[in-house]
């Protein structure tokens, strides 16, 4: 059960929903209205949590130990984030991560959070990090995808030998590209975009859930130190950090994820594009010929000059009418 996760002084059904109030405020779970999700309560003990982590990640300012769980026959993730030695914006990054899933969730096509805890660490979560500290916790509690992530999806298919269906591409594009327009509807840059932050939903769409590295467009003031744009392959890396986060590069990035689903089955190659004399490069050898019309879209959001890159409701539009045409 949940309590597994917790302090033997402090179980799962004590946990504080309200870490960003600044005080330590416990109340029992099954008190607490799960906000926008149906009319029901979090209940522990409806929850159930499989002991056997799904995944592990470590990163500069946090490890992350995932575990699948069920919650009333609806499958569940719950992320346990632990503090790494940058543990100064610790609270300050789960704060924020909360904040941004809170704020897209009216968007479509979002894996927004069902809600998130805080609490001290048990020796469960010790064990398997070997250190006995009794420092804080958060726990983010978020729907379960039963196909994975787009980068297992885009594995899988690869180690059978397959090329995904041009149709299911066109839902994939159709899906995230209708996340990113009223993402920035809302004056928010998702950065992060990526096959391991897109999750395939039984319907083919994806579902975008990298709210930590996500920032306010326009605010000169939003500059989070956990968020690293050197990893972001795009040609205005470098100058992100002097001009800020801007539309045009969630652009970039969502079509780039779309460009590599169309990679031929027999191509070995690591990447599909280039940067040179300030154009753009596509490795169309690598492309499968079933996608050349998408890939002409492709282009537009792929240009190396950000002005020149059309919105993401323009790019929504255009494979809009490619459906529609497949379909006719």
């Amino acid at each position: 059960t949940f309590d597994m996760l917790c302090s033997s002084s402090s179980s799962l059904s004590e946990l504080s929903s309200e870490p960003e109030n600044g005080q330590e405020q416990h109340q029992t779970i099954k008190h607490i209205e799960l906000e926008r999700f149906f009319p029901l309560k979090f209940d522990a003990k409806n929850a159930n949590i499989d002991a056997r982590p799904l995944s592990d990640k470590m990163s500069n300012y946090s490890r992350e130990i995932t575990f699948k769980g069920i919650y009333k026959k609806i499958d569940i993730l719950c992320t346990c984030v632990i503090p790494s030695n940058n543990a100064k914006c610790f609270d300050i990054m789960n704060k924020h991560e909360w904040k941004i899933s809170e704020r897209l969730m009216p968007c479509r096509y979002m894996a927004t959070y069902i809600n998130r805890f805080r609490t001290i660490r048990n020796s469960f979560i010790n064990g398997i990090i070997e250190d006995e500290s009794n420092s804080s916790v958060w726990y983010f509690v978020k729907p379960y995808y039963e196909k994975g992530t787009l980068a297992k999806y885009l594995m899988d298919k690869r180690n059978q030998n397959e090329l995904i269906e041009p149709l299911y591409v066109l839902q994939i594009a159709i899906s995230l590209f209708s996340a990113i327009a009223d993402a920035h509807t809302l004056n928010v840059g998702l950065v992060n975009i990526s096959m391991d932050t897109l999750w395939l939903g039984l319907d083919g769409a994806v579902y975008f859930d990298g709210f930590k590295s996500c920032l306010i467009l326009e605010d000169e003031e939003e500059k989070q130190p956990w968020v690293n744009f050197d990893q972001l392959q795009c040609p205005e890396k470098k100058a992100l950090k002097k001009e800020g986060y801007k539309r045009e590069t969630d652009v970039f990035l969502a079509s780039l994820v779309v460009l590599q689903l169309m990679q031929k089955v027999s191509s070995n190659s690591t990447t599909l594009i280039s940067f040179r004399n300030k154009k753009i490069g596509i490795s169309y050898e690598d492309i499968d010929p079933i996608f050349n019309c998408m890939v002409v879209t492709l282009e537009r959001g792929l240009q190396f000059e950000g002005e020149d890159r059309p919105s993401a409701s323009v790019m929504l539009h255009c494979f809009e009418v490619l459906r529609y045409k497949a379909l006719a």
